[in-house]
C-alpha cells in the first residue's frame, strides 16, 4: 500500500472543475466530512466510516484546526493542481476511500501519480494496475 500519494489530473481538466465534481460526487455520503480550508484553495474529504465520526471530526476541526489521523483523507489543493491522498489510517477508512480514488483516476485521466514518501513517479505502475496503491 502507498500511504501517501498525489494525483495530478490530465491537463485537459481544470482543477476547480475537478474539485467541484469530486465534492458533488461525495456530498451525499453521510460518512464523508467535507472541509474547505486555505481560503477555498484546499478542499478536504475525510473518510470517517460513520456519520457520528463525521460530527466528532467536524467539532475537532473547528476547535483544533485539524482532523484526526485515524481517518483517510483526499485533499484537493487547487493552487497546486493536485490531489493529495493520505491512507495511513484505519483500514475501514482506507477501504471507504478506495472506490473514490479509483473513480478519480478513471474520470480525470490519464493522471500522473507520485508516491509522496519516496517522491518517485508511479504513473506507469498505477496505469497498469491501480490496485498497487492499495495493496
Amino acid at each position: 500500500m502507498k500511504p501517501h500519494f498525489q494525483i495530478k489530473p490530465a491537463d485537459s481538466f481544470k482543477i476547480d472543475d475537478v474539485a467541484r465534481t469530486i465534492v458533488e460526487d461525495t456530498v451525499l455520503d453521510p460518512a464523508v466530512l467535507h472541509l474547505s480550508r486555505g481560503g477555498g484553495t484546499i478542499d478536504s474529504l475525510v473518510f470517517c466510516i460513520t456519520p457520528d465520526a463525521v460530527d466528532f471530526q467536524r467539532q475537532h476541526f473547528e476547535q483544533q484546526g485539524k482532523v484526526s489521523v485515524t481517518y483517510g483523507a483526499c485533499e484537493i489543493v487547487r493552487n497546486a493542481g493536485v490531489i493529495h491522498v493520505h491512507q495511513d489510517c484505519d483500514p475501514r477508512s482506507a477501504a471507504q476511500m478506495k472506490p473514490v480514488v479509483l473513480w478519480i483516476l478513471d474520470t480525470f485521466g490519464p493522471c500522473r501519480v507520485l508516491d509522496s514518501d519516496s517522491q518517485k513517479e508511479i504513473t506507469d505502475a498505477v496505469a497498469r494496475n491501480p490496485s498497487v496503491l492499495f495493496e
